[in-house]
């Protein structure tokens, strides 16, 4: 029984959506790739007591977590998007679309140099399938209600 306590415990505490405390506290997450593939790569935009906070990128077979910094708003080739920081200073331009976020490593892809980094990830469901799994109350149900997140709390100046 101590096992299963700690274990639970360990879930518990590891877990983004059920770590948060605040009672307003909404998260809109997107990923690529297949759970488990070396390929996966997943971002998730934190909102607390009416701001943003956390963003958080999981990449890889081993879901290795980093938390990125919030760089502002800027345009994205017309479009509003806003910049985000790693710790090893690389900077990727996010840019919300209907149910998806594209990450790319300039301003505007479409016009003069290409990045070497450009990826598209959809909005990711997290709860109950076929009736297993827990319900995450601080998850934007739907793609649209997370990219509205972004636009509301991340593109602001």
């Amino acid at each position: 029984m101590k096992n299963a306590s700690v274990a639970l415990l360990l879930l518990l505490s590891t877990s983004p959506a059920i770590a948060q405390t605040a009672p307003d506290a909404k998260v809109a997450s997107f990923e690529t790739g297949s759970y488990g593939s070396r390929d996966r790569e997943a971002i998730s935009f934190w909102k607390e007591n009416g701001e943003r906070a956390d963003i958080e990128y999981q990449y890889g077979s081993d879901d290795k977590t980093v938390k990125l910094a919030y760089l502002g708003a800027a345009d994205c080739g017309g479009e509003r998007c806003f910049k985000v920081g790693f710790p090893n200073k690389l900077v990727l331009y996010v840019t919300p679309g209907t149910d998806t976020v594209r990450l790319s490593d300039v301003a505007d892809p479409m016009r003069g140099k290409p990045g070497k980094y450009d990826r598209t990830l959809a909005w990711r469901y997290e709860g109950p399938v076929d009736g297993r799994g827990t319900f995450c109350s601080a998850c934007a149900q739907d793609g649209k209600e997370a990219t509205a997140l972004l636009r509301q709390f991340f593109l602001k100046k």
